[in-house]
């Protein structure tokens, strides 16, 4: 005889279904697209394997399958149902649309570094960067600052058109300070410039203008990090040759965007560049040479590694010459610092002991010098993404302690 037919038996309607795959649900915007039947189907029996609080969890996570079903094969955005999602703000949980202040700084600091991959920066990055992990995650720690996440993003190899954010054992805030996994490559040469050599470079200016560059990229991943609302947070550029200028005035008002979102959310940029043609009116090069960095206030040289508190020269700042792009005066309107690589590579290994000390010191003091009031809210991206937006509503400044173990 035939084989016997099996007939699935449905799942019992789920409440928590029901108010999601009918009535006036923020999904309903794309029932005419995209006939939610087989979602609710799904729904219902995903509900029904779970118990007790899992069921609400269970339900929205169909619910979110196919708010990613209209938004990639329809391109109809709908909202996840506000109850679907939570953000995490401190000890607290947030609905999207609800908002809490926060005070910073806690015991919380989120570093994100983002390493340009070519050749010129591999030794700053393993003499320089890598140590600064242990070195700045101490300097946070005499502070009070003791949970600190480090990430590490990679752009700029010849042949890598995207960035890559890396991680370690699975997690993208885990760097230690060693990456195995990242490579440092020889930019592509060109001999004898050709047609396409000139068209490419027209691109690659254009892109550069519109936002579309390796390191325009690269940031933009830096700044669409989730820090975490209650921590310090930082991006720490580390580029082998700098920003190009600005042919055409997108590119700055782009940076006014970019500068204007970091002030707002607290986020201190500093960068890591090699500033080859540095120098100081009426000083020789060895002065200049001894130059770490500097912000908006005062230069700091080798001398400040020995200083309980960093005072820096301000007298010197005006003294002081560069070549400035784009990527240096966000970095300065950001409340960020510049420092030299080249000087860095330059100095023997006492000197390079004291170079490390400064950067770490200066990052610490740029991001514990405020005690902030951040009002920070859960909100939804492509209406999907559950993510915390925090803007500053109050600032103070506070007075730094001396550091312990400097005689100086």
């Amino acid at each position: 005889c035939a084989d016997g037919v099996v007939h699935e038996q449905s799942a019992p309607q789920a409440d928590q279904c029901t108010k999601l795959f009918a009535g006036d649900s923020s999904l309903r915007g794309c029932f005419a697209y995209a006939n939610p039947e087989s979602f609710r189907e799904a729904c219902n029996k995903q509900v029904a394997d779970a118990s007790g609080e899992a069921k609400e969890e269970a339900a929205c996570n169909i619910a979110l399958s196919y708010v990613g079903y209209c938004y990639y094969v329809h391109f109809v955005p709908i909202n996840l149902p506000e109850h679907c999602g939570k953000c995490q703000v401190g000890g607290q949980s947030l609905h999207i649309g609800e908002s809490a202040p926060v005070k910073v700084p806690q015991k919380e600091a989120d570093v994100v570094i983002v390493v340009e991959q070519l050749e010129d920066n591999k030794e700053i990055f393993t003499n320089l960067i890598s140590p600064l992990v242990s070195t700045l995650r101490n300097d946070l720690k005499e502070r009070g600052i003791v949970d600190v996440n480090f990430a590490l993003i990679g752009y700029g190899a010849p042949n890598q058109h995207w960035p890559s954010l890396y991680t370690f054992n699975g997690e993208y805030n885990g760097f230690s300070g060693s990456a195995k996994n990242i490579y440092f490559s020889e930019p592509a040469k060109v001999t004898k410039p050709k047609l396409s050599d000139r068209l490419q470079e027209i691109k690659k200016t254009l892109f550069n203008e519109i936002g579309f560059s390796k390191p325009a990229k690269a940031f933009q991943l830096a700044f669409d990090y989730p820090f975490r609302p209650q921590a310090l947070k930082t991006i720490v550029g580390v580029m082998s040759s700098g920003c190009d200028r600005a042919v055409l005035p997108f590119q700055a008002m782009r940076l006014l965007v970019h500068r204007l979102s970091l002030l707002n959310s607290g986020v201190v940029l500093n960068l890591v560049t090699p500033l080859e043609d540095l120098s100081l009116d009426g000083k020789d090069e060895k002065a200049a040479a001894n130059v770490v960095g500097f912000d908006s206030s005062a230069v700091y040289t080798q001398g400040e590694a020995k200083k309980k508190v960093m005072r820096g020269d301000e007298e010197a700042l005006h003294n002081l010459n560069y070549k400035s792009d784009l990527c240096i005066d966000l970095t300065l309107g950001t409340n960020g610092a510049v420092f030299s690589s080249s000087n860095f590579n330059k100095g023997k290994p006492n000197l390079r002991k004291n170079f490390l000390q400064v950067l770490s010191n200066k990052i610490t003091d740029g991001l514990t010098s405020e005690e902030l009031v951040t009002d920070c809210k859960c909100v939804l991206e492509r209406g999907m993404i559950v993510k915390t937006k925090c803007k500053i509503t109050s600032r103070r400044e506070k007075e730094l302690p001396a550091r312990k173990g400097v005689k100086g």
